[in-house]
């Protein structure tokens, strides 16, 4: 006679997490303003702040952070542009 099979009792765990505007913020800035590479965000996210998030969804935050940033600059009704041109 086989055993008998025990049934798991934990709620069901959604598969999508909700990552909030301040992790999306500081992975951009990881990533834009002291250029790391999404391995040492990955570390760094998981260090300070216990997350763990994989590189490919930092990378995926980072995308998104900059799609809205275009999006405000183009809805914009006026622009500021630096002079600079290098040719």
């Amino acid at each position: 006679m086989l055993p008998k099979r025990s049934c798991c009792k934990r709620p069901k765990l959604s598969a999508r997490r909700q990552i909030g505007n301040n992790v999306i913020a500081l992975a951009t800035i990881f990533k834009y303003d002291d250029p790391l590479p999404q391995r040492k965000i990955h570390d760094a996210m998981m260090r300070l702040h216990n997350l763990k998030i994989s590189p490919a969804t930092i990378l995926g935050l980072t995308r998104r952070a900059a799609d809205a940033i275009l999006r405000k600059i183009r809805r914009a009704t006026i622009l500021y542009v630096d002079g600079i041109i290098s040719i």
